[in-house]
Formats: structure tokens, sequence, C-alpha cells
């Protein structure tokens, strides 16, 4: 049961409601402002929102743990994830959106501030092809001091450098040809995101790098990704192979704040903030380790096909970028950080070994013919609001998708979610959701396949209700309280 196709997402998880709303209409979010004092009690805390553009906040949940501890609670930061949804130059957009005091921070990638709207190279040495290729010369590098020299480079966009944030490592995935050797790359359309290096890196293989809407892969002959990414996206439906030992660059990302929100904080809260996004990077680099094994795991049980470039292709990649390493050291910032990660390279793991797969890809036989899971069938669950509040919702799951009676079918490695009465199979009136499921019955384990999301949850079976417990970020509705048996 491990056929995955996206679909568009009925039930709608808060983090998400509120940042769509947000952003579709451009209101102004909250900034830091000096705290009031409670009646007879404690200064309030003050507030910071945090605009990103990924629909997961657990990549800034270290952060902002991180901020809550250091400050003793004094300091927080709400999380607005998928900022500036739908568009392929999303992270540029959260960039001017904090440089215009629409949000306290943002995160994004550091590939995005050297576009021609901000001319920020500081950061082109992280993105130095073929340079910082594992986790740990890369955890070396972002702990160094010309690493954090380059967040001064942000003072002129109105902006404050706040911490810089480990990522996982992009491999070329080739969609319409395997891409392992200069030859291959030639005349070959690139997907990436926003970036001068990028585009410098495929220009001079040859290939031509265009940005592309997440999750709209048709027409790229590759693209640069990490596993769990491919994984979650189903970018290797379809695609030839992944490179198994050529690393491109680590997705480095940065955190910022608007410059007139970060000096309206006291000098001990601009310490703690700054503070926080290194306590975070250690956390971060344990979670990516996880979900990068994860991603793997479930890329081989689908059978993706690894291809491996070996060292003589690898050398002529790494001849064939030579322009670009070039291009980088013209920012003395971007030239200490590659002179850095070259003399780290001495004495850390360097290249890291080609990944590969240790299991057999999952039975083809269709699921129709598989044994049923338990879950097979239709369950029932009735939720208001006030006992979805009680279950931990947040205010912006509010929203009439989520409450009042929902069904909730699995049919092999499909799921439907449909109010009662309803066509199941249909999208008309009363439809919610679809997608695919994986039912794991060794662990009890079950991940939601909806609108490019992945939900993962734990199940559990009393004669006729199942629950559901969260996993992971996910809609609050499915965990308020059991589902009966149903004969919708």
């Amino acid at each position: 049961m491990t056929t995955r196709l996206r679909s568009r997402s009925g039930l709608r998880t808060g983090v998400i409601t509120l940042s769509l709303a947000g952003a579709l209409a451009g209101c102004q979010t909250p900034t830091a402002a000096p705290p009031a004092d409670r009646a007879g009690g404690a200064p309030a805390p003050t507030e910071l929102t945090l605009i990103t553009g990924e629909n997961d906040p657990s990549e800034v949940q270290p952060f902002v743990d991180a901020v809550e501890r250091l400050t003793d609670g004094s300091l927080t930061v709400k999380v607005k994830t998928d900022w500036r949804p739908g568009g392929a130059a999303y992270e540029s957009g959260i960039i001017q959106d904090v440089i215009d005091g629409k949000a306290d921070l943002g995160v994004t990638g550091v590939r995005a501030f050297d576009v021609e709207a901000f001319g920020v190279t500081a950061f082109q040495g992280f993105l130095a092809p073929f340079l910082i290729t594992s986790y740990d010369l890369q955890e070396r590098v972002l702990g160094g001091a010309a690493a954090e020299a380059t967040l001064a480079a942000l003072e002129p966009l109105g902006l404050a450098g706040i911490g810089l944030d480990p990522g996982p490592l992009r491999l070329p995935l080739g969609i319409s040809r395997p891409l392992t050797s200069v030859t291959d790359f030639e005349g070959a359309t690139f997907g990436a995101r926003e970036g001068a290096i990028t585009a410098a890196t495929l220009d001079a293989l040859g290939g031509t790098a265009t940005t592309f809407v997440p999750g709209q892969a048709s027409g790229l002959d590759g693209m640069e990704a990490h596993l769990s990414l491919i994984a979650n996206a189903g970018y290797d439906e379809g695609a030839d192979s992944l490179a198994s030992d050529l690393v491109l660059w680590p997705r480095v990302s940065v955190l910022f704040a608007n410059a007139a929100a970060f000096d309206r904080l006291s000098p001990e809260q601009q310490a703690a903030l700054r503070q926080a996004a290194i306590d975070a990077r250690a956390v971060r680099l344990t979670e990516i380790g996880w979900e990068e094994d994860e991603g793997l795991t479930r890329l081989c049980r689908m059978g993706i096909k690894l291809t491996a470039a070996g060292e003589p292709a690898l050398e002529g990649l790494r001849q064939a970028v030579a322009p670009v390493y070039d291009t980088i050291a013209r920012d003395p910032l971007a030239a200490a950080v590659m002179e850095d990660a070259r003399r780290l390279a001495a004495i850390s793991t360097g290249q890291a070994p080609a990944i590969e797969c240790t299991e057999a890809p999952a039975s083809s036989t269709p699921s129709s013919a598989a044994s049923p899971s338990p879950l097979e069938g239709a369950w029932e669950v009735c939720v208001t609001w006030e006992e979805m509040l009680a279950a931990g919702a947040d205010a912006g799951e509010n929203n009439p998708e989520n409450i009042g009676c929902h069904v909730l079918r699995f049919e092999g490695d499909r799921f439907w979610n449909y109010r009662p009465g309803s066509e199941p199979g249909s999208h008309g009136a009363g439809f919610l959701s679809d997608g695919t499921v994986e039912i794991d019955e060794a662990d009890q384990s079950i991940t939601f396949h909806e609108d490019g999301y992945r939900f993962v949850y734990t199940w559990s079976l009393f004669e006729d209700t199942l629950s559901f417990r969260k996993v992971s970020f996910g809609p609050t509705a499915r965990v308020v309280k059991p589902y009966t048996r149903s004969d919708e």
C-alpha cells in the first residue's frame, strides 16, 4: 500500500489555514512591541511572527522552542507556514515581506538572496557545487566564524541576520535521463529554486535552470532535491534515476528579522534569538538525518533506481563548474566560507557515502489482491468546535470543513473523506478530501498523502471503534474522538 496520489485537501490544519488567510489578505502581522504589564503580575510576553514557505513548522520548531526556553517565556515565536503558496519565487517574496514589515522574522534558503532584487552574494560559498557534500562538513562550516560573518550582509536590506540553519543534502534527480555526468546535463532543463549560483552551475554544465512551482515538475529533465522531499512529493514517480553519489550542495537556510522589529527588542532578547538559532542547529541535524533515512527507505520500497556517477565523472563535473567558483570568490565573505569548507574537509568525513537501498522494492501486486487491512471500510465521526479546541486545535482550524460529521473510507491504498450521504468517489457536494494511505500494521501507523501534504498518525482498534493519535503535523479533527464503523 505505497502508491501515492496528490489531491485536494479537505481537512485543514490550523497553521495552513492561518497562513493562507494572512498571505491572501495581505494583513499586517504583529511586530515586536514593549511588553505591557499585567495588573499585579509579570510583564506580558513579546510575540514575534515568523513566516516560512514550508507547509510543516517542524523545521523551525527547534528554534521556536529554544527562544522560549532561553527567555523563560518572555519572548515567543508564532509560526505561519505555507507563506506565499502556489508561487515559484515564494522565497524572495518572504524576504520582501519581512523587509516591508509584514512579519517580524522569516526563514528561507540562502540561495534566494543572490537574486537581482537583493544582490546579497555573501551566502554563495555555502552553495559552491560539489564542495559541502556531507552533514559532518556542513555542521563544521556553519559553526565557523566565516559563516557567522555572512549574516552582516543582510543589514543593507533592512534586515538583521539571526542565524544559519542546516539543511538536507541536495542530489540530482534525473527525470527524463540520468544526471551523473557533464554529458547528461547538456541541454537539460533542470528544476530548482531561485538563485544565481544554481543558474550559473547549470549554465556551466550546459543545461538551463528553471524555477518551478513546487509539485509541478512537468517538462523538466531533472531537478535538485533531497530524499525526503522526493518521497513526500512523489517526484520519483516516472523519474529515470537518482544520482547516488553526487551531492550538489546543502540546502542551508538563514533566519532573519525585520531590522526595526529587531531593534525594538532588548539586548538580552536579541542575544537569545541568536543563541536559539545556534542551539537549534544540532537538533535540526539530528532530525534531518532521521527524515532523510526515512525518505530513502520509502523511495527504496517504491523501487527507485539509483545510479552512481563514479569518481572520473565527478572530477569532470568539478572541472566544468570551475568558473562558478571564480564567481563566488568575488565576494570576500563567500570566498572565506569556501576556504573554510576546503580546510575543514581535510579533517571531516568529507564526501558523504553513496546512498544505497538495503531492502527490496515493495511488491507490485495490486492492492485489491492483497490482504485487506483491518481499517478497510467506512468510519464515521461527528465533532464540534468546542471538542476540537479541547483536543488542542489551533484557532485557524475553526473551519466549516473540519466541523460536523465526516466519513473516512479506506479501500486498499486509497481513502476518501466526505459528508454522510455523499458519493465517496466523486468531487461533488459533500466531498472533503481524498488521496492515498500507507498503513503499517506492525507499528500501527498510518500516513495520509493528500494535496502534496504528508500527515502521520498512529491508530488503534477496539471492537467497532478506530482512534488516531498525531505523530506529525496534521488535522486535529481526526484525533478528537474515536470513529465508529459506518454503513456509508
